[in-house]
């Protein structure tokens, strides 16, 4: 049986990056389940920042749903769960949802791990960053303390048209703790005046990278600031789609990607680009894209399997909901060990379910 839901999430406080300011956040949560074996996915693109909008999805979900069901009752081999997930419309969250919907399957009853399948050998520890939006100095200052507090050491900090607030911020706390470090998140959002306005300021600070901080329009501009920046320069949105991505990560060998699967798509072909042009996964750091603890189960384990074993990935913004569809996030903690067996670990009975709301 395939069934999906949907749901809205509320925020404890908006968030505010470089592209938009969120209040909550909406998806919908596939379920399959056929009294032997059951999966869950979820879909929901995220305004602002993936092409495909919700209002698509589901019309394209209400179309396949029966052909769906047919499929994934059968026991597929691995080409062809690959051959039918390139039939799919071109909507990145539609294929991140059917592709790990599909993938948790297949391994469930082949009783392998997620990490057999991918070919991966098992880690054993992920390293989380804690996300801090965009605030005045002294929300960020307090907000940091309590991550260090909590035995966070990386965090992301979300600029927004400037980033005074956010230097003088890192200044005064690594004034008390110097062992932190710091990612910065423009969204594209500066000028190239205010970003080169900043390069005397950000020179020494303990930043791994800043991420986007101007609009990119091409790579040879990536390659151009790159150059110019006191600090690394990480690439976010401007990896348009999953073929995007495999020509972008040729051009810029020793670039910084911010890869969010549910905005570039199928798993198994990010899985083949990123083991082809960097078979440790270097400089690879997995976030969310502000999805349900379901979502985030899964980039859990992408993060494990697609992710740099040395790097803190951004996948603790379940903190961010007033209430999430269930509080099962091994990826609150700073450090934790993913699940070594299923790609998404939780289970219809586990969730809130006056969160859900069944549509198909």
């Amino acid at each position: 049986m395939l069934e999906l839901y949907s749901y809205k999430l509320q925020f404890h406080t908006p968030l505010v990056t470089g592209k938009e300011t969120y209040r909550d956040r909406s998806g919908y949560i596939v379920r399959y389940s056929d009294g032997d074996t059951e999966s869950l996915s979820e879909i929901a693109p995220l305004p602002g920042f993936s092409p495909d909008s919700s209002d698509e999805v589901y019309t394209v979900l209400e179309r396949l749903f029966p052909e769906l069901q047919t499929i994934l009752q059968e026991r597929y081999t691995v080409p062809q769960l690959k051959d039918y997930l390139k039939t799919l419309p071109p909507f990145p969250s539609l294929r991140f949802g059917l592709s790990s919907l599909s993938t948790d399957i297949y391994c469930k009853r082949g009783d392998i791990s997620h990490f057999r399948f991918f070919n991966k050998s098992p880690q054993r520890e992920v390293y989380v960053n804690q996300t801090i939006g965009a605030d005045s100095q002294e929300s960020i200052e307090e907000k940091v303390i309590q991550g260090a507090q909590s035995g966070y050491r990386v965090f992301k900090l979300k600029a927004k048209g400037e980033l005074d607030s956010v230097i003088r911020a890192i200044r005064s706390i690594i004034s008390r703790d110097s062992s932190l470090s710091f990612r910065i998140d423009a969204n594209g959002s500066l000028t190239a005046t205010q970003f080169r306005s900043a390069f005397n300021d950000l020179e020494g600070l303990p930043i791994e990278y800043i991420e986007e901080p101007v609009p990119f329009s091409d790579i040879d501009e990536i390659i151009k600031w790159s150059n110019e920046s006191p600090i690394p320069v990480a690439i976010d949105e401007s990896i348009g789609s999953d073929d995007h991505l495999d020509s972008l990560m040729s051009a810029l060998p020793d670039t910084v990607f911010i890869i969010k699967p549910m905005a570039l798509g199928n798993l198994l072909t990010l899985y083949e680009t990123i083991s082809a042009r960097r078979s440790r996964c270097m400089d690879v750091v997995v976030t969310t894209t502000l999805e349900s603890a379901v979502g985030r189960s899964i980039n859990n384990s992408a993060a494990a399997v697609l992710g740099d074993a040395g790097r803190a990935h951004g996948l603790g913004t379940g903190s961010l909901f007033k209430e999430d569809l269930t509080r099962d996030d091994p990826a609150l903690l700073p450090i934790f060990k993913p699940n070594q067996f299923e790609l998404s670990p939780l289970k219809f009975n586990m969730l809130n379910r006056h969160l859900l709301t069944k549509v198909l």
